[in-house]
């Protein structure tokens, strides 16, 4: 008994040392702390169709990742221009939500505008460090609606 708690009182300072957040500044960071940027979806514009003008402001609804429907409240977590309203997002673009990489799926609209659905395979295009781990570089996406 003695013999063990003498090994892992020995080890002990070399597991925490290799918990310690790997570089970070941030005492509350973990193991392997995890780190966005900016959401993985970035929308850059809504357009019309024909004028090309920017419409500002479109409500973002029915929102998936890999078809299976999104919790808005945790989408929104890592967003930028973005508010939940009800059951559906109001973007103010450009803006940007979610941070779960993957193939997301959602209706856009304006008022006196057609909805479009959006089918994006949301990424980001870089990742740095080790821990952190820092990811960056979302997907971009340009709506453009047809008016009524």
């Amino acid at each position: 008994m003695m013999k063990t708690t003498f090994y892992f009182l020995l080890l002990l300072p070399i597991a925490i040392a290799g918990c310690g957040g790997g570089g970070t500044q941030d005492p509350a960071a973990g193991p392997c702390d995890l780190r966005y940027t900016e959401p993985v979806v970035l929308v850059t514009s809504a357009t019309d169709a024909v004028t090309n003008h920017d419409l500002g402001a479109i409500t973002i609804s029915g929102v998936q990742i890999y078809g299976v429907a999104a919790n808005l409240v945790v989408v929104a977590q890592t967003s930028s221009s973005v508010s939940i309203s009800d059951t559906n997002l109001r973007c103010t673009t450009p803006c940007g939500f979610g941070w779960t990489e993957g193939k997301y799926s959602f209706t856009a609209a304006a008022p006196g505008y057609q909805p479009a659905t959006v089918t994006v395979d949301a990424r980001y295009s870089s990742r740095s460090g080790d821990c952190p781990l820092v990811m960056s570089g979302g997907t971009k996406v340009a709506i453009v609606l047809k008016s009524i």
